[in-house]
């Protein structure tokens, strides 16, 4: 034990302040991700780990995850397609109609969290409606990092709550309940981390209110219909994509599905040709418009794009594994809970758990699996439901990732929307939760399951 102590100490730490020079110098965490990598596996060789067994291991776990890659190829490609075939430049066009005299921030916030919780994916959701608000937002003067954490808020709600979401269905699998009775519990926690996020964004909002001067949004309006063929129609094409996500489509088939119709609609629609639309797919979509505010933001995507996003996901995931497979998260967990005394403080710590892996593993999965599995018997033991154990994850671990910048979800995100690190203290729905959660903690009873 005493070496397991040193060890998870020693390699913990150079890991983190790895992944902390990357995020401060500004260079890829690839680098950072692999130097803890060779190092670990350096220091585990010298302690007597097998590393040959590590690395296998660590390998299979990287192949189980090629979904993922797939995944992130396809978005990257679909924030192209929804760019290049008209479908975002007709949002931004037919809602230039309504946002005169509304709180757009608040509305957004609502909007983004209800396709959120139908599309089952935060990053998919994110990627098309969220590009589409975000577009119209910083068209209408809120500033871009403002912007980007409402939407951040909204979209990471699927994540937590929604039940096609995959994070949900593991939770469920691991802790050993149902949907209804986590749902039943989360509000207890959801409701008022909902209402009291809306009313900041409430707050900050009424400063980016819409008067009755709109002739920029006429000029705007004009260089859209001068760069594309606007039509009501092109709306059709968010809502096909909400309805197929809201049955339980594979999310593959969603997003490749958008893809597909994407591609067509640029050349039978937007007039390119298909070597043009193959070079978007590829490339990134950049509007070429004689209004240069509309060339600034209707551009990005592209496949050769998020290759790099793809080589750190792998990186992070191969590093977790060495941690996971050695048993150094399951002794650090299991030091952390042995003398816990209340049900309050097993769900504080449980909330520091599952936040603190998701910070140190870059993902939520191992967030959810290892409390999960972990600590159940620790929550049968204090009288607690396990749907509030489902529900202490869902509120700490899993909605914080977007806002840590080394995180698989920040990357991708990121390479969406390059707005840096300045959207995190906006994104205020991954901060409101975690806390809630903590105080609530201190109204729950032996022997209740809230």
């Amino acid at each position: 034990m005493n070496t397991y102590r040193k060890l998870s100490f020693n390699l913990m730490t150079v890991t983190i302040l790895l992944i902390a020079a990357s995020v401060y110098f500004g260079f890829s965490l690839i680098f950072s991700f692999w130097a803890a990598i060779i190092y670990s596996l350096i220091v585990m060789s010298a302690n007597g780990f097998d590393t040959k067994l590590l690395l296998s291991q660590s390998a299979d776990s990287v192949l189980k995850y090629i979904p993922l890659y797939i995944t992130i190829l396809l978005i990257g490609a679909t924030v192209s397609m929804w760019l290049s075939s008209g479908v975002i430049a007709s949002m931004i066009y037919y809602g230039f109609n309504y946002v005169r005299g509304i709180n757009f921030l608040f509305f957004s916030f609502i909007i983004i969290t209800l396709c959120s919780v139908f599309m089952g994916t935060a990053v998919g959701t994110f990627s098309t409606i969220g590009l589409i608000l975000y577009s119209i937002g910083s068209a209408i003067g809120i500033p871009s990092h403002i912007m980007m954490g409402t939407i951040v808020s909204g979209a990471f709600i699927a994540d937590k709550i929604s039940p096609l979401s995959g994070l949900m269905n593991i939770m469920l699998k691991v802790t050993e309940t149902s949907y209804n009775k986590v749902l039943k519990s989360m509000l207890f926690t959801l409701v008022p981390s909902i209402l009291i996020t809306l009313a900041f964004y409430l707050a900050i909002g009424n400063r980016y209110i819409v008067g009755d001067d709109v002739s920029s949004f006429v000029m705007l309006q004009s260089a859209l219909g001068d760069s594309y063929v606007i039509s009501p129609w092109l709306l059709l094409f968010p809502a096909f994509i909400i309805i197929m996500s809201s049955r339980g489509m594979n999310s593959l088939i969603t997003i490749g599905s958008g893809v597909l119709i994407g591609s067509l609609l640029t050349t039978a629609v937007q007039g390119y040709s298909a070597a043009d639309t193959l070079g978007f797919l590829i490339n990134g979509f950049a509007l070429h418009s004689e209004n240069e505010y509309l060339g600034s933001i209707l551009r990005g995507g592209g496949v050769s794009g998020m290759i790099e996003v793809i080589a750190i996901v792998i990186s992070a995931i191969f590093l977790v594994s060495i941690f996971e497979k050695s048993g150094i998260i399951s002794y650090i967990i299991g030091n952390f809970v042995k003398n816990i005394k209340t049900p309050s403080e097993l769900i504080t710590k449980t909330a520091l758990i599952s936040t603190g892996l998701t910070v140190l593993t870059c993902d939520q999965t191992v967030g959810i699996v290892l409390p999960g599995s972990l600590l159940r018997e620790k929550y049968e033991e204090f009288g607690i439901a396990p749907e509030v154990l489902a529900r202490t994850i869902s509120d700490s671990g899993i909605i914080v990732a977007p806002v840590i910048p080394w995180n698989i979800n920040f990357i991708i995100i990121s390479s969406i929307i390059p707005a840096g690190i300045s959207f995190i203290p906006y994104a205020l729905f991954c901060f409101i939760c975690p806390a809630v959660t903590v105080i609530s903690s201190f109204l729950l009873k032996k022997r209740q399951a809230a």
